[in-house]
C-alpha cells in the first residue's frame, strides 16, 4: 500500500492522484509501500466520475484516476455536482500539470467546454483569505464560487476556479505576484483561456509594484497588468508585449467585514443584464477647465455634451443623471487622502461625486474614469472609502480606472488616460466586453514606436474592475478563440506592447535661458503654477527633455509635465487629473 506524501493518506496501487488533496502520485519514490488494500476495505463504487467516468469509492473528494474533485456526497445536490464538474474547479491544478498530465488536463477542459460557442475563463482566488473577510467557512466560499461560475456558464462563459492556496508553485524565490504569473502561466500552456477574474484585495491576490519612473510623487505604481501579459518586468523596462495575446482580466476588489451576500448580489445582476442592454444611455462629467477634451472623447457615445463641475457637485450629481444611465464618463480630479472625485475651475475643486452618490443608483452600468486614483481600493479600504468597490457592490458591472496619479490634456488631441478612457467608453457602447475593451484601450496608447514616461504609467496603473466578460450587447468574442491559439505547441507567449526601447528620466542641468522661457511660458498658461520651481529631465528614449511641475492644493496632488527640445520648443504638455 502507498501513501501519499503531501497528506499521508492511503492509496490504492494504480492510483495517479490522491484522492484527499489531489495532489499528482510519483511514480517511484513519493510514497512508502505498504500491504495491498482488501477490495473488502476498498468498498464497492459509490458512483463514477463525471469528468473521466472511472469508479468512485467510499468518501473520495477526488477521483483517482483524472483527479478531478468529486461532490461531497453520492447524493450530493444536483447543482453541486454539476458546478463541480461543469465549472471544472481544479484544486491542484499546477501539479497535475507539473506532473506530467497536460494532454489529460488539456481533454477535461475540452470536456468543461461542452457548448461550442463557450467562451473560457480563470477565476484565481485565495479562498482562505476570502472566508476571513467574509467571516465564512471556506466551504460556503466554494459553494457560492460554484455557483457563480455556473451563473457565468449560462451566459456562455465557462470558468475554472485556482484557488492559490492548492497548487504546488515555489514561491520562495519571488514574490507573490511571480508566483501567481507562473501558475497562470503553467495553466495557461494548456487551458489557453481568454479571461481572467481575479477576485479579492491586494491580501488575497496580490497586485504588482513597480518603482515608479515618471517621477510625480508618486513612490510606485500598482498595477494588475502582469496577470494580463504573463510578465512581472516593469513596462519601463524596454520589452515588446503582444497585447493581442493577452489574457482579458479583470478584479472584483473584496474588504475585512464584506458579506459574501455583496459577492453572490453583483453575479446577479451580471446574469441579469450582461449582453442584454441594447440601448446606450451615457452621461458625462467633466471638470469645468478638462470640458473642451472631454466633450470630443464623449461624442464617441453621446451626441449631447458633459456636465461640468463646479456647476454639478456632489450633493445635486444624482438629480443631473438620466433615469436609466448606464454608461457613465468622468473626467475628474482625484486624490489619495480622500473618497471623493473633483471638479475644478482655475484653484477650486469642489466635491463632484462620491462613494455614496455611486451606491444610489441601481442596476445595470458601466463606468470610465480619468482621475487620479481613480480606482483606489487597498490598504483596508472598504466600499464607503471607495467609489469603485461601492461600485461594484450596488449597480455597477464593469469600472476602468487608475490606481495613482494619472495624465491627461485640456484640449484635443488627448493623451494617456484621454486615449485608454475614450476608447474604454467607445468599445463599452459598441458592445465589447469589457476586457477586450480594456486590452483595446491599451493596445490602442500603446501603438506609436516610442512612448514617453508618462504614457507607460498609464500602461501601468489603469486596470479593469468587475467580471472582464461583461458586455452591455451580446458579447461579440462568443465562440470565437484566439488566432495566436491555432497550432502553438508551447503555450502561449505573450512577451508584451511594442515598447521598443527602454524609458528611463534622469536628472539634467538645462540652459538657463531655455530654462526661463520654459518656466515663463507655464506661469503664463498656468497661473496656479507661478513660483513652483522645475525638475528638469530627460528622456533616454527619444532624448526629449522635461520640465516636472509640482504642487499640492490642500488634498490634491498638481503635477504638469512639459516635454521640449534642446531648442526650447514645447512639444507637448500633460496635467495630472
Amino acid at each position: 500500500m502507498k501513501f501519499c506524501e503531501s497528506c499521508g493518506a492511503k492509496l490504492p496501487e494504480n492510483a495517479v492522484f490522491c484522492e484527499e488533496c489531489g495532489t499528482p502520485v510519483a511514480e517511484a519514490g513519493a510514497a512508502a509501500d505498504m500491504p495491498e488494500e482488501s477490495p473488502a476495505t476498498k468498498g464497492t463504487a459509490s458512483g463514477f466520475c463525471e469528468n473521466c467516468g472511472a469508479p468512485i469509492h467510499g468518501t473520495s473528494r477526488f477521483c483517482e484516476e483524472c483527479g478531478a474533485p468529486l461532490p461531497e456526497s453520492a447524493d450530493a445536490g444536483s447543482s453541486m455536482a454539476a458546478g463541480s464538474a461543469a465549472a471544472g474547479d481544479t484544486k491542484k491544478l499546477a501539479s497535475a500539470f507539473n506532473a506530467g498530465t497536460k494532454a489529460g488536463w488539456e481533454d477535461a477542459w475540452r470536456n468543461i467546454a461542452r457548448s461550442a460557442g463557450d467562451d473560457l475563463g480563470l477565476i484565481l482566488t485565495n479562498m482562505e483569505q476570502l472566508a476571513s473577510d467574509f467571516n465564512t467557512s471556506i466551504d460556503e466560499v466554494r459553494s457560492t464560487l460554484i455557483d457563480i461560475m455556473e451563473s457565468r456558464r449560462n451566459d456562455g462563459v465557462t470558468y475554472a476556479l485556482i484557488d492559490i492556496n492548492n497548487n504546488a508553485i515555489d514561491s520562495s524565490d519571488g514574490s507573490d505576484v511571480e508566483r501567481n504569473v507562473g501558475l497562470l502561466s503553467t495553466i495557461v500552456n494548456v487551458a489557453r483561456p481568454r479571461y481572467l477574474m481575479i477576485i479579492g484585495n491586494e491580501n488575497a491576490i496580490n497586485v504588482a509594484t513597480w518603482d515608479n519612473q515618471s517621477y510625480d510623487g508618486d513612490e510606485q505604481v500598482l498595477a494588475d497588468l502582469p496577470y494580463a501579459t504573463l510578465d512581472c518586468t516593469s513596462p519601463w523596462e524596454g520589452q515588446k508585449f503582444n497585447l493581442g495575446d493577452a489574457m482579458r482580466v479583470g478584479r472584483i476588489p473584496t474588504y475585512s467585514g464584506e458579506s459574501i451576500s455583496e459577492l453572490r448580489d453583483y453575479f446577479i445582476r451580471v446574469e441579469k443584464y450582461s449582453g442584454k442592454i441594447n440601448t446606450i444611455v451615457p452621461f458625462g462629467l467633466s471638470a469645468l477647465v478638462w470640458k473642451d477634451e472631454s466633450n470630443a472623447l464623449y461624442k464617441g457615445i453621446s451626441s449631447d455634451r458633459c456636465k461640468t463641475s463646479p456647476n454639478v457637485k456632489n450633493e445635486g450629481v444624482l438629480g443631473e443623471i438620466p433615469a436609466g444611465a448606464n454608461l457613465l464618463y468622468f473626467n475628474l480630479h482625484g486624490s489619495d487622502q480622500t473618497k471623493f472625485w473633483y471638479g475644478q475651475e482655475g484653484g477650486t475643486y469642489p466635491t463632484a461625486f462620491s462613494p455614496e452618490a455611486v451606491a444610489s443608483l441601481n442596476a445595470p452600468y458601466f463606468i470610465g474614469v480619468e482621475a487620479c486614483y481613480g480606482a483606489r481600493y487597498t490598504d483596508g479600504l472598504t466600499k464607503s472609502d471607495s467609489i469603485v468597490m461601492s461600485a461594484l457592490s450596488s449597480g455597477c458591472l464593469a469600472l476602468m480606472g487608475s490606481s495613482m496619479i494619472a495624465y491627461g490634456t485640456s484640449q484635443e488631441p488627448g493623451c494617456c488616460a484621454d486615449v485608454v478612457i475614450g476608447r474604454y467608453i467607445k468599445d463599452i457602447a459598441a458592445g465589447c466586453t469589457a476586457g477586450d475593451a480594456y486590452i483595446n484601450a491599451i493596445k490602442e496608447l500603446t501603438s506609436k514606436s516610442d512612448l514617453d514616461d508618462a504614457e507607460i504609467k498609464t500602461l501601468a496603473e489603469f486596470s479593469l474592475y468587475g467580471d472582464p466578460s461583461v458586455s452591455t450587447k451580446k458579447r461579440h468574442t462568443a465562440g470565437k478563440l484566439f488566432k495566436a491559439f491555432g497550432g502553438v505547441k508551447k503555450g502561449l507567449h505573450v512577451p508584451m506592447p511594442d515598447i521598443h526601447r527602454a524609458v528611463h528620466a534622469k536628472l539634467v542641468q538645462v540652459d538657463a535661458k531655455i530654462a526661463g522661457n520654459v518656466q515663463k511660458s507655464v506661469y503664463t498658461k498656468y497661473a496656479g503654477f507661478e513660483g513652483t520651481e522645475p525638475k528638469f529631465f530627460q528622456m533616454s528614449n527619444t532624448g526629449m527633455l522635461q520640465a516636472a511641475f509640482e504642487k499640492t492644493d490642500g488634498m490634491m496632488k498638481q503635477v504638469l509635465k512639459v516635454y521640449f527640445d534642446d531648442k526650447g520648443k514645447i512639444k507637448k504638455e500633460y496635467h495630472s487629473k
